[in-house]
């Protein structure tokens, strides 16, 4: 499990997340292992390259800086790279309802404040969010739709 530069990453921010990092990347891969693995391609989702400390008790705001680092170290672009224009975080609330963050960096949001957009969204759907993304099928703002209707977090069907 290395992150590479198609990587979308993960970031973990609570402590007691460390043992099931690797059970939560099998898990947000899953829906994509149909395409992926009879190809022996890589996981879309990995574990983000900084060291645990680095990530555990960080804010997004610390997190959006960690992303935009890494993404300026591997000369990417959140418009032309769609998979460098999200990342996703497990917190506290992934432990008590299995669901991560996905937050959003691309052009449509970085006059805003912070430069970032963030949903919560149940483990198993979170992958759709960035292959929807990827592929052009619809937009961020369609999953803002479906989250603000669903009491903030991306409706699982």
């Amino acid at each position: 499990m290395t992150a590479t530069r198609d990587s979308v990453l993960l970031y973990t921010t609570h402590r007691a997340l460390l043992p099931e990092v690797p059970s939560l990347v099998d898990q947000l891969n899953q829906p994509n292992s149909q395409f992926t693995q009879p190809y022996n391609l890589p996981d879309v989702i990995q574990p983000a390259p900084f060291p645990d400390e680095d990530q555990i008790g960080a804010s997004l705001d610390s997190l959006n800086d960690k992303h935009r680092s890494w993404i300026a170290q591997n000369d990417l672009d959140v418009n032309m790279a769609p998979n460098a224009s999200l990342f996703i975080v497990a917190d506290e609330d992934t432990l008590d309802n299995r669901t991560v963050q996905v937050v959003y960096l691309g052009s449509d949001v970085e006059n805003d404040e912070k430069g970032y957009d963030v949903l919560r969204s149940p483990i198993s759907v979170a992958v759709q969010v960035f292959t929807t993304i990827d592929g052009g099928q619809q937009g961020w703002d369609e999953f803002l739709y479906q989250a603000r209707a669903n009491g903030g977090v991306i409706p699982s069907a």
